[in-house]
């Protein structure tokens, strides 16, 4: 028997001026899918975890956009802090830089299909910031 299954592609950038690595200075953005990164194949059954994490590292208490974005079959959701995942797009956080550790954004089974989950910091530039821009993909 052919069990129904689950793609989930995932990627996660930080923007700013400049091209750097992803990791120059340590700071970081990740996004996972049970444990992976990338594309990532699941049985229906098995369910799915999302989860982010941020290494702010010296761009702690900098100004930023935190987009946290899913896409299936052409229909966009936004991440809601209080309401999870939510028809639409639109920032998910506007405010100051912090580090997360390990923040599960969806938990739950999924019916069999192709699913995209995004995240992005965009920082605002100010007089006093130094912004470099990371970019991560799969």
């Amino acid at each position: 028997m052919i069990k129904p299954c689950l793609s989930l592609f995932i990627v996660a950038a930080i923007m700013a001026r400049a091209l750097a690595p992803a990791e120059a200075a340590g700071e970081y953005l990740a996004i996972k899918a049970n444990g992976s990164s990338g594309v990532v194949t699941s049985s229906v059954s098995s369910g799915i975890s999302v989860t982010i994490e941020i290494n702010a590292g010296d761009y702690t208490g900098q100004s930023a956009d935190w987009w946290i974005l899913a896409e299936t079959a052409g229909a966009w959701y936004y991440y809601d802090l209080s309401a999870g995942f939510t028809a639409g797009f639109t920032v998910t956080y506007e405010g100051p830089l912090q580090s997360l550790s390990s923040y599960e954004v969806f938990q739950a089974s999924l019916p069999a299909g192709t699913y995209n989950f995004f995240s992005a910091l965009i920082p605002f530039p100010t007089a006093n910031s130094t912004w470099r821009r990371w970019c991560m993909s799969p």
